[in-house]
């Protein structure tokens, strides 16, 4: 997670807030303590490819379109 807050902190957050989200609503359907663990882990680095583009190309497609 320290990479992608390097590099991006709306990724961050938003990977937070996923991981949150999953892990609520995880917990909402009674999934076991392993599930709800692997399911907030999922939300975590979900995005974490991200940290493999290069900043001109994820720039570029975010102001370019």
């Amino acid at each position: 997670m320290n990479g992608i807050l390097k590099k991006d902190d709306y990724t961050y957050r938003h990977n937070i807030g996923v991981s949150v989200l999953a892990s609520l609503l995880a917990k909402w359907l009674g999934l076991s303590r392993e599930e709800i663990s692997l399911i907030s882990m999922g939300g975590l680095l979900h995005d974490i490819s991200k940290l493999y583009i290069p900043d001109e190309i994820h720039l570029g497609i975010l102001f370019h379109l």
